[in-house]
């Protein structure tokens, strides 16, 4: 139990300095042996996009990392392509006898609590995941994005010289990145109402595309700067870092989450 604090310890403190998505590919082809009692294993599955995505999953990532620094832990990670594989990915940790699962994102909720129901003797944790089910192995970690969202906004209407901004998102589907939107207005309307606030969320049909469209995200901001933006909010997995670069390519500021966005832009 111990063990398992210090996970979700490790996780909450990554995500709140941080912040504020077919095949499955594993961190390392060696399968340890999760069934002994004195090796502890931690899996990650992730929502769809990539473990690298300089975003949410990476944070998530690299709070797990932590717990194989911190105590020993076999960690290893499974990437989502396809939205079908969610129940799939989770099961492949839980049949192979792992002592924590964590899961990535709102729209791995049902499969988390369907997992933990079904492996009751699996510590669960579902990152951004609001359970509407008390189940006792599982732990649910959800943040006040729209908090975060506020003080983007609100610092961006300070710097802005053109009074109009610009908010590249995914899908407003997930909640966190809706109370992301809605705190930028929110936050820009506090300092100047005056601005002018432009939030635009990706609707592709499929979802799965939503936190991995880079190209979209680009040409959205673009689009935006090419309107007078002069800032742009980018958030929402790769989708939101091709914002940050679209907004890197022509010389105007750009604010990103989850991780130090410094990094993402050239």
């Amino acid at each position: 139990m111990k063990k398992l604090f210090v996970v979700i310890s490790v996780l909450v403190m990554a995500s709140m300095l941080l912040t504020a998505c077919g095949g499955a590919a594993s961190s390392a082809p060696a399968k340890p042996d999760c069934s002994k009692p004195e090796t502890f294993c931690v899996g990650l599955v992730t929502d769809v996009g990539k473990i690298d995505d300089k975003s949410f999953n990476q944070s998530t990532w690299d709070g797990v990392k932590q717990a194989e620094k911190d105590l020993g832990a076999v960690v290893q990670y499974i990437e989502t392509t396809d939205s079908k594989d969610y129940a799939k990915n989770i099961s492949t940790f839980a049949d192979e006898k792992y002592d924590v699962i964590v899961t990535v994102g709102f729209a791995l909720g049902e499969a988390t609590i369907a997992a933990a129901k079904q492996y009751p003797d699996v510590k669960f944790i579902g990152v951004d995941q609001a359970q509407t089910d008390t189940v006792a192995n599982l732990a649910g970690l959800v943040f006040p994005e729209d908090n975060a969202g506020f003080l983007v906004g609100a610092l961006a209407a300070q710097m802005t010289q053109s009074k109009k901004l610009g908010g590249v998102l995914g899908t407003d589907v997930v909640p966190a990145v809706w109370r992301f939107g809605e705190g930028y207005k929110a936050g820009a309307a506090y300092i100047d109402p005056a601005v002018e606030v432009n939030v635009v969320y990706h609707s592709d049909v499929g979802f799965d595309k939503t936190f991995s469209d880079p190209e979209w995200g680009k040409t959205t901001a673009l689009s935006m700067i090419d309107k007078g933006a002069d800032i742009i909010f980018g958030a929402g997995g790769k989708t939101g870092n091709g914002a940050l670069l679209g907004a890197a390519e022509k010389g105007v500021y750009a604010i990103g989450v989850d991780t130090d966005q410094y990094y993402t832009v050239p």
